[in-house]
């Protein structure tokens, strides 16, 4: 009877001891988005506790899991594990697991598979500046289960047209589900433009996919700017060195004419002094010709005054004093004076001091003779 008792018990206990229910919102899950799982106690009576662990991978010992436990749970009495983002649900160890134990030693498990979305973590438009024959890597990490990942590529974003990578492109996987491509020598003929990133996931007949567009700028080759920075500067000294020829060229020139004109100005008034000297001498020559001539018609006429004095003196020859004598000696040593002195006769009083002008001489004679 007793053994009949304690097998309807055990029944009784074991058919009450269900497994728990176990379900998460959103799912499949998001990283992007903060995630809740739920796990309800399933039993009549009262649970000694329930538990909820999320198993990571052994990265850091700190956050190796997740994990959150009740006791003491009523029927249908649930506990909730907030997962805050961003989370790697492709980092998870194992499935999420909710753990409930009974008072009788008895312990049950559900576990939960973790479905996570396809999706780009870096959904912002990025641009990568690189010059050409340069090396490139492009990274595209995705979460989610089963996840396939595309890549296209356009030059012109504009036309919404995706074609095939262009080519000398390779990949290299770090994970699973982060794809990295890499451009060993970037040409800007050939890799300069637009690179999609397409990431697809399919779960209960659900496609979920993501992507991110990632802008290549291939610039020119920047051997070319010290190259044309050289040449600029060449001709900017060449420039500078045309100006200061042609400004010390002109310089000089104008040195040269103001020198010229100095020259000139001096040969000038040297001519003119000379000229002017010349003149005075061309003027003293001939007043002295004509004081030449002047004496000698003066002399005529001093002979003929003495022709005329003499035929005077041979009428008169009765009426001789002594002042009479006197006058015609005087005419007599003016006749003579006149005849022997060629000083008097050029006029230059310079060569006998003691000789007297001719005019004087003449004024004397006839204030003696009167």
């Amino acid at each position: 009877m007793f053994n009949i008792f304690l097998i309807n018990l055990l029944s009784i206990h074991f058919s009450i001891a269900n497994d728990p229910i176990i379900i998460a919102s959103p799912y499949p899950f998001n990283t992007s988005e903060t995630s809740y799982i739920e796990c309800f106690s399933n039993d009549q009576g009262i649970i000694l506790s329930l538990t909820i662990i999320a198993t990571m991978i052994d990265i850091d010992k700190n956050i190796s899991s997740l994990k959150y436990s009740k006791d003491n749970i009523k029927n249908n009495e649930s506990i909730i594990l907030t997962i805050s983002t961003p989370f790697n649900y492709s980092k998870l160890h194992s499935k999420i697991e909710c753990h409930s134990k009974y008072h009788y030693g008895v312990q049950k498990i559900s576990q939960l598979d973790v479905f996570s979305v396809a999706e780009i973590t870096q959904k912002e438009f990025l641009t990568i500046n690189t010059y050409t024959k340069q090396m490139v890597t492009i990274n595209c990490l995705t979460y989610g289960t089963n996840v396939i990942i595309h890549w296209d590529f356009t030059k012109d974003i504009s036309k919404n047209l995706f074609n095939s990578l262009p080519i000398d492109i390779h990949f290299y996987h770090k994970f699973i589900l982060n794809d990295t491509l890499i451009i060993d020598h970037v040409s800007y003929s050939n890799h300069h433009g637009y690179y999609r990133c397409y990431a697809i996931n399919k779960l209960f007949n659900i496609t979920y996919e993501d992507k991110s567009i990632i802008y290549l700028n291939v610039q020119k080759s920047t051997i070319w700017i010290p190259i044309i920075i050289v040449c600029v500067v060449i001709i900017i000294f060449i420039l500078i060195f045309i100006l200061c020829t042609k400004y010390f060229q002109k310089k000089r020139k104008n040195q040269q004419l103001k020198k010229k004109e100095i020259i000139d100005q001096i040969i000038s008034n040297q001519e003119s002094i000379e000229f002017s000297t010349y003149y005075n001498h061309q003027r003293s020559s001939e007043q002295i010709i004509n004081d030449v001539e002047k004496l000698k018609l003066q002399q005529d006429n001093l002979c003929n005054f003495s022709h005329l004095e003499n035929s005077f003196k041979s009428s008169i020859s009765f009426l001789s004093t002594k002042k009479e004598q006197e006058q015609i000696a005087f005419l007599n040593s003016l006749s003579i004076s006149t005849k022997t002195s060629p000083q008097f006769i050029l006029g230059n009083p310079f060569l006998d001091s003691n000789i007297q002008p001719l005019n004087s001489v003449i004024k004397s004679y006839i204030d003696k003779f009167e």
